[in-house]
């Protein structure tokens, strides 16, 4: 678990979903892979240099990759306001992924369309009822009147939302994601 970062009660839903979904898009590349690692290097363990050599290393497929980066890489450049949320201890999809969203926006001039909110949760697919009303709202005032959401706001609409369910609004107004390559080794 300290290799991969990953609890251990989540393991098995990354194995299935780096078995099947990547197996999807390698057919889609004609079965050549678009990701590789060889050039990562593993840490974590108690032998690092042990564990590094002993992993097996493929090279990612340069058409592959680079078909796979044009149909899925936005670069940052959407043009219409973005509010996201995330569990901060989602294992599923880790949310320092969300330090990489903002960086691509910022990067494509489109960072004031970004409004980004972190929910103490371990969860991915649902994070409670309180949640997402006031998400709902933020967002469709910032399309319809043009009224641009703060996580402050949101959050304090939440509680408001719902006075005996306030303890259940657990947005962290606070946290800031660090970088995905503090998560995952860099490739």
């Amino acid at each position: 678990m300290d290799v991969l970062k990953i609890p251990e009660n989540s393991i098995v839903g990354h194995i299935n979903w780096g078995t099947f979904t990547l197996r999807d898009v390698v057919a889609k590349s004609g079965g050549a892979s678009p990701f590789g690692n060889d050039t990562v290097k593993y840490t974590g363990s108690s032998n690092d240099a042990a564990l590094d050599a002993a992993v097996p290393r493929f090279k990612a497929d340069a058409q592959a990759s680079a078909r796979f980066e044009a149909d899925v890489n936005h670069q940052g450049r959407f043009k219409v306001p973005v509010l996201t949320t995330h569990g901060i201890g989602d294992s599923t999809v880790f949310v320092e992924g969300s330090d990489t969203l903002r960086q691509r926006m910022e990067a494509s001039g489109n960072g004031a369309r970004l409004v980004q909110t972190y929910v103490n949760s371990s969860e991915h697919s649902y994070l409670g009822d309180p949640i997402y009303p006031p998400l709902f709202e933020a967002l469709l005032a910032w399309v319809n009147q043009g009224t641009k959401p703060t996580p402050a706001g949101i959050a304090a609409r939440c509680s408001a939302l719902r006075p005996a369910q306030a303890a259940e609004c657990r947005f962290d107004t606070a946290y800031a994601p660090r970088p995905l390559a503090s998560r995952i080794a860099p490739r």
